[in-house]
């Protein structure tokens, strides 16, 4: 993870993602499903394992691991993707 990253979130800094260019809300999808099946965890909207923080002009999507969301417990997080250039990443932009 960058320094830049890994300072302004405090994540653990075991991998910083996917950037995404090209993301247009409305009409692209962002498919978890198949991540979440995969590690044996399921949701149906974001804040339930999958977060979105905004940062500057972009928003990083997050793993949260344990479902803390309110905890701010960030080390067993992690940044899936950054999607420049969007602010307003809502549940209806992925696929759960």
């Amino acid at each position: 993870m960058s320094q830049q990253r890994q300072g302004l979130a405090g994540y653990d800094g075991s991998g910083e993602g996917d950037v995404i260019t090209d993301f247009t809300v409305g009409t692209d999808k962002i498919d978890v499903d198949a991540l979440l099946t995969s590690i044996g965890l399921s949701t149906t909207t974001l804040g339930a394992y999958i977060d979105v923080l905004v940062v500057g002009p972009d928003s990083w999507i997050i793993l949260d691991n344990n479902d803390d969301t309110g905890l701010i417990n960030r080390l067993d997080d992690e940044v899936l993707a950054v999607v420049q250039n969007v602010t307003t990443l809502s549940a209806s932009d992925f696929l759960f």
